[in-house]
């Protein structure tokens, strides 16, 4: 039979000296405490606090950046022209003298010039910037308008109040509607195949049937007129009333003010 202390040797009997001796490395790895709830609570508002100061430096950041790129366009399109003339086109006629409204033909890619003090209206070849005709007998001519569907451009002639008619296939003027004084601006109704041209001293826009070429009607006004348009959408005819500050709508149906 072994001894006590063969007994201890070999692991069997722990005597007290060898459990006091153990006793310090039980209490050496015995695990930690965690942090108390105080702790936790004051890490965790203070990373709200760091997450909310990056957020706002990246705002300001970011609110610099775009302030520095606009600053930089600004300087940029002060340096620019905002148009820049990438032709010229030569036109006949006194020079120095008062040019009024332009009308665009896109079926051909043609302009027409009013040059209102030479009397006379210009065709311009858009692809190639050159004159093509200059019609003459368009005395005063200062409103311009283009029908298609007849082919024709009336010029607003308000050197002999009237208005002519140019037959794109002639490049003439093949007729002459009088109207009461001083012809301007005009429009065409399409849905109507009537156009619409200010009266502007007799305070009036005359109506004329580009069918037969001939005034319809002419409607009087308060006031002297100015530009009438044409909406498509709502078809009606818009014009100035340049003496009261107002527009008025004429129904081509009708012809006929509708409202003011």
């Amino acid at each position: 039979m072994q001894s006590v202390q063969e007994q201890e040797e070999a692991g069997m009997v722990r005597s007290p000296s060898l459990i006091t001796r153990r006793a310090p490395l039980v209490e050496a790895v015995a695990p930690a405490r965690g942090p108390s709830a105080p702790v936790i609570a004051g890490l965790r508002r203070n990373t709200r606090l760091a997450l909310k100061l990056s957020v706002v430096a990246l705002a300001v950041g970011i609110a610099l950046l775009l302030a520095t790129m606009s600053t930089l366009a600004v300087k940029a399109a002060e340096g620019a022209p905002a148009l820049k003339q990438i032709a010229s086109i030569d036109l006949p006629g006194p020079p120095g003298k008062r040019f009024d409204y332009l009308v665009i033909d896109y079926d051909d890619g043609w302009l027409f010039s009013a040059h209102l003090a030479a009397n006379q209206t210009y065709v311009i070849d858009l692809k190639s910037n050159e004159v093509l005709h200059t019609i003459s007998d368009t005395p005063g001519a200062e409103g311009l308008e283009y029908v298609p569907d007849q082919r024709k451009v009336y010029t607003s002639n308000a050197g002999d109040n009237t208005v002519g008619v140019v037959d794109l296939n002639a490049m003439k003027v093949i007729r002459k509607i009088p109207t009461e004084r001083k012809p301007d601006g005009s429009t065409y109704a399409t849905i109507a195949h009537k156009l619409y041209v200010s009266d502007e001293r007799a305070k009036a826009v005359a109506v004329i049937d580009v069918q037969n070429d001939n005034v319809v009607t002419t409607v009087h006004f308060d006031s002297e007129t100015g530009v009438p348009i044409y909406d498509p959408n709502s078809k009606l005819v818009y014009v100035n009333l340049q003496d009261r500050s107002e527009l008025a709508a004429i129904d081509p149906q009708s012809d006929k003010a509708v409202a003011r």
